[in-house]
């Protein structure tokens, strides 16, 4: 009987005495490991939705850009060539068009502090067309001639930064003027 006493008394007093070093750590390792990988899916993740904001920025502005500027290239009566800059960085396209009354008007495009600015001059106010997170470091139109009429081709770059990530797009586009297809 004594010694089964014996070994409850010494199981008590192991209970009673705690935590021993190595067991501790042993936890502390494996709570620094799970920080740690917590700590990088974090980082990872932030990582991922920067860049997702970014590409959102240059996505957005590029679809606004170019659709306006096709869109009014394709209703233009003519390109006014004396203030147009082609072929150079930044390019400067001037239309001349109708407005929905009929009226003659123009319309500009042009890049004023690394954004990409319509002004028509039916109210004279410049539109930016590029988002505020994204500038524009390149816009390059061209005038093509054919025996049927008249063409823009449109080379633009768009930049994005955000928490120290950057991200650079080029976009190429060719749009005809009316009647000139």
């Amino acid at each position: 009987m004594r010694t089964t006493k014996d070994n409850t008394l010494r199981s008590q007093r192991t209970l009673q005495s705690g935590v021993g070093l190595i067991e501790t750590i042993i936890y502390l390792a494996l709570f620094i490991t799970i920080s740690v990988v917590l700590i990088g899916s974090l980082f990872g993740m932030m990582r991922s939705y920067t860049q997702t904001r970014i590409d959102n920025d240059l996505t957005d502005s590029a679809h606004v850009a170019v659709e306006r500027m096709t869109r009014e290239i394709r209703g233009a009566l003519s390109i006014d060539t004396t203030t147009s800059d082609f072929d150079s960085n930044p390019g400067v396209l001037k239309l001349n068009a109708l407005d929905s009354g009929g009226s003659a008007k123009t319309v500009q495009f042009s890049v004023a502090s690394s954004v990409l600015q319509m002004t028509d001059s039916t109210d004279g106010t410049a539109r930016d067309l590029t988002g505020s997170k994204v500038t524009v470091t390149s816009l390059i139109f061209r005038k093509i001639v054919t025996a049927k009429g008249s063409a823009v081709r449109v080379e633009m770059t768009l930049q994005s930064t955000r928490a120290g990530s950057s991200k650079t797009i080029n976009l190429y586009d060719t749009a005809a003027l009316r009647g000139s297809y």
